[in-house]
């Protein structure tokens, strides 16, 4: 039994441990509340062993009533309780003197909480490490920001970049914008259910703009990058033009007359080197004359190829086929445009490898060879095939070297002379070819290369020189080149030209880097060594003079050195390196040696050899202009075209086929799907993947 003792009144409760009859310290505190005393009971005369029955008393008291007395509690669902995460930061300390006390230290500040999981929990621990002042992890500055991950530009791997933490509605507007410009996307892609629920789950807090709202955000992107390209060419540009490289259409020959005659104060050697034809252009030309007849053969394959493209039935049967010819090629046939050389050579690549297959066809589909008739050549035959694979092996050179031309970030001005080169030693050597087919596609190639690169003086020197500046070549490889194709004699002459070309650019840069001209520098040197020696031999020791004698040699000699770089960097050996050599890293790390030539080669091998990479920028337009975005006006239309050429990387990529790979699509759908088979009826067309 306990007694409790009511202070006000003096009288004596007795709790009884019957649960049914005796009265609970529950109703006693209801008592006390009444009286507006929370204290005004104490226990009366109770033993040690009586204190402790009232103890498991209260105890029992604040279990809940429906459990049972001497069952255990049932394990969660889940299983063994979870670790809270607060312990990761936290230890718990043992009192010897006080072993039932909950005590937890800060690993970082050593701070101390009471944890009682009954009483405490883990709730102030937590709390705690948001303003503890030793947390590692914890944001010191709210503007501060952590590192996150984005795609290269160059389409491979990750580069790191600064997350943001912070909650911007401006940068969340202007990431939309360039969602839509870099991506083509139309203004109301924003309002689509898609792009809504897609940012509702990202960042629920944007609110997402208008459709008119965000054309508003993309023309003053626009603007912005306009003005910061504009800031960066006047502070890091000269007002100087060196070259222009244009196409081979007749009209660029009377403009570039024409900067010539406006601009003559401000072109390098007034202009001697500005013209530069677009090689890939001049290529396509060339090619496209050796195919101007074109062989029935090529059209044989292109109407089989048309044919497998035209239903997804015939897919189908033609997959059909591949799988019994055991062709483990993952790619499928396309089909090319005539008028562009390169899609042909795509398209002959891809098909020649499924040979087997289309023979194949022609056994178990009847509508195959009745697809042919007398105005559709066709089906392709066995001469067909191997006449396709010489023109296959032919324009693989023609295509490579343009892909090489062709590229925007590196550099091919040094290239351009080796590949052309290769070029026309591939075309002379075909000439002579024994297939009758070959040489004459040969002789149509080279009729249109030396019209354009027959001779030296129709190329501009430019070219020559670029590939000088490369260490890996200098004048060995034009000279190799220059007798193999034109012989020793007219050789010699070319090279010395070349030469002259150098030393007149040199001496115009040396006029426009150092104010005062070599004669002048060599007088000033001689003059300062002569007044040093008798300056020396009157107010100096013998060693001080000696000391100031040697000074004005190292000065002197740098001076010759300063008006010879092109002789000094043309006699010392060719180096030899790997494929991944950087021709602009070795003129950065050999500056201090070529003062001045370093400058021209930065400049010279800056020069683009092709406009392809500039032309894709506005060969967006047909995708800009679709039939959802045909309402745009011309400044909105070029204020697209021209920010996505600006807020991502130019990477050309001439391979215009869309080959879709089914059975990468196919297997993707048996382990989604039933496992069945699909994509091979009319009702039921294959998955494409974007």
């Amino acid at each position: 039994m306990n007694k409790s003792i009511d202070l006000s009144t003096g009288k004596t409760y007795i709790i009884s441990r019957d649960y049914t009859s005796r009265i609970t310290t529950y109703q006693l505190e209801l008592h006390a509340e009444r009286l507006n005393h929370p204290n005004i009971f104490v226990m009366a005369g109770n033993s040690s062993k009586e204190q402790e029955e009232t103890n498991q008393v209260q105890r029992d008291d604040t279990e809940d009533p429906s459990v049972k007395k001497g069952k255990k509690r049932k394990p969660p669902a889940s299983g063994k309780k979870k670790h809270s995460v607060a312990w990761d930061h936290f230890i718990k300390l043992v009192d010897d003197q006080a072993p039932d006390e909950h005590i937890a230290e800060c690993k970082h500040c050593e701070k101390r909480y009471r944890c009682d999981p009954k009483v405490h929990g883990t709730c102030n621990l937590i709390a705690h490490l948001s303003k503890c002042p030793e947390y590692p992890y914890a944001l010191k500055d709210s503007k501060q920001q952590v590192l996150g991950f984005e795609p290269k530009k160059d389409g491979g791997g990750n580069n790191m970049i600064k997350a943001p933490q912070v909650y911007d509605v401006e940068e969340c507007r202007k990431a939309i914008a360039i969602f839509v410009i870099a991506d083509e996307h139309p203004f109301k892609v924003v309002e689509g259910y898609g792009f809504k629920y897609l940012i509702s789950r990202l960042h629920p807090q944007l609110h997402i703009p208008s459709r008119f709202t965000v054309a508003r955000d993309c023309y003053q992107l626009y603007l912005d990058e306009k003005l910061a390209l504009k800031a960066f060419l006047q502070s890091n540009c000269a007002r100087r033009v060196f070259t222009l490289t244009v196409d081979n259409a007749s009209s660029n020959d009377v403009a570039i007359g024409y900067m010539k005659k406006r601009m003559k104060s401000n072109l390098v050697l007034d202009g001697d080197f500005m013209h530069v034809r677009c090689c890939a252009h001049i290529l396509n030309l060339i090619v496209s004359d050796g195919l101007k007849e074109l062989h029935s053969s090529i059209a044989a394959i292109r109407n089989a190829v048309r044919f497998v493209r035209s239903s997804p039935s015939r897919l189908a049967k033609f997959k059909q086929c591949i799988e019994q010819a055991k062709i483990t090629s993952q790619s499928l046939v396309c089909l090319d445009v005539p008028t562009r050389w390169n899609s042909t050579y795509l398209m002959l690549e891809a098909a020649q490898k499924f040979q087997i297959a289309f023979e194949r066809l022609e056994d178990d589909d009847s509508t195959y060879m009745d697809y042919f008739d007398e105005k559709t050549i066709g089906p392709p035959s066995h001469d067909d095939w191997k006449n396709a694979k010489v023109f296959v092996e032919f324009l693989k050179i023609f295509y490579d070297v343009t892909l090489e031309l062709s590229g925007s970030l590196y550099v091919t001005s040094n290239l351009a002379f080796p590949q052309l080169a290769l070029v026309q030693s591939e075309i002379v050597k075909h000439v002579s070819s024994y297939d009758p087919l070959l040489s004459g596609m040969a002789f149509e190639m080279k009729k249109k290369f030396d019209k354009y690169w027959g001779k030296a003086e129709n190329m501009n020197p430019l070219l020559f020189i670029a590939n000088v500046l490369d260490p890996r070549y200098k004048l060995a490889y034009l000279k190799w080149s220059f007798d193999e194709i034109h012989g020793v004699a007219t050789s010699f002459d070319m090279i010395s030209n070349i030469k002259a070309d150098l030393q007149k650019l040199y001496q115009w840069y040396c006029q426009l880097y150092e104010p005062k001209t070599s004669s002048n520098i060599e007088g000033q040197s001689s003059m300062s060594m002569s007044n040093n020696n008798k300056d020396a031999t009157k107010d100096k020791t013998a060693q001080k003079a000696r000391e100031a004698a040697f000074k004005s040699h190292l000065r002197e000699a740098s001076s010759i050195e300063a008006k010879n770089e092109v002789e000094k960097y043309l006699a010392e050996a060719i180096i030899d390196v790997d494929d991944k050599f950087d021709v602009l890293h070795w003129w950065k790390t050999n500056m201090s040696r070529f003062r001045v030539l370093s400058c021209i080669a930065r400049d010279v091998l800056a020069v683009p050899v092709s406009t392809i990479a500039s032309e894709s920028a506005f060969s967006t337009g047909g995708r800009v202009l679709d039939t959802f975005r045909s309402s745009l006006s011309p400044r909105m239309t070029a204020a697209l075209i021209c920010a996505q050429n600006w807020l991502r990387p130019t990477i050309i990529n001439l391979d215009i086929s869309e080959i879709e790979e089914m059975a990468q699509c196919e297997k993707i759908e048996m382990e989604l799907g039933d496992g069945k088979q699909v994509g091979h009826s009319m009702d039921q067309q294959p998955m494409i993947v974007d």
